[in-house]
Parts: structure tokens; sequence; C-alpha cells
């Protein structure tokens, strides 16, 4: 299952926003900070949180630069990774091209199957 319920074209057509769950909560600017990220970085871009009690949560992991390089669902993660208090928000934006690209890259290679 690919695991993303809702997308959308965004600026003309060249991002898609897309969205695992119904965020009625997000501001316009927050979804606009998201847009501008994904365009200066070319790449997804991907809305985080951080939460005192992440159980059941994705984990997002950073490299030693404050990249994200990745996320790690809870059902996967190691006990170092379960510490880590940022998780994904399951919201995301992205160049069309790029998610044309990186698609085909995907596998379900998680305890939940999940395309990822």
């Amino acid at each position: 299952m690919l695991s993303v319920w809702a997308s959308s074209p965004c600026a003309g057509g060249r991002e898609r926003f897309s969205s695992l769950r119904r965020r009625s909560l997000l501001s316009h600017e927050t979804l606009t900070a998201l847009v501008k990220k994904s365009r200066k970085g070319g790449s997804l871009a991907l809305l985080t949180a951080e939460l005192f009690e992440p159980h059941g949560y994705g984990r997002v992991i950073r490299d030693g630069q404050g990249r994200v390089v990745g996320v790690v669902e809870e059902k996967d993660a190691s006990d170092d990774e379960r510490r880590i208090r940022e998780v994904n928000a399951g919201i995301y934006a992205a160049p069309a091209a790029f998610l044309r690209q990186a698609t085909g890259r995907l596998s379900p290679r998680n305890a939940q199957a999940n395309f990822i």
C-alpha cells in the first residue's frame, strides 16, 4: 500500500502536496513554508513535530549536519531511534519531477509492508 491519501497540485502543477491524513489545523503559512523548502532544495520536504511521548510515530533520522536522511517507523526502530522525539507528521511537498523519478525506487522493506 502506498501511504499517500491525498495529493494535489501546487504552484501551477510543478509541485505536489501530499498528506497521509486530514490536517485541518495546519496554517496556510506552514504549508507555504513547506512548499518553499521543497522548491529551494529541489526535493522532498516533510513536516515534522517534536513530541514528548512519540510512541507509535515514525522517527525522523538526521545526519551530523541536521539534514533528514530517513524516517524509521516505530516497529522498525532500534532502542536508540525510539528515543528520538522528532516525528514524521505525514505531510510532504515535492517537485512533481522529483516524485516521478523517486517513486520507481520505493519498496516495502519494513514491518508494515508500506512502500517507503
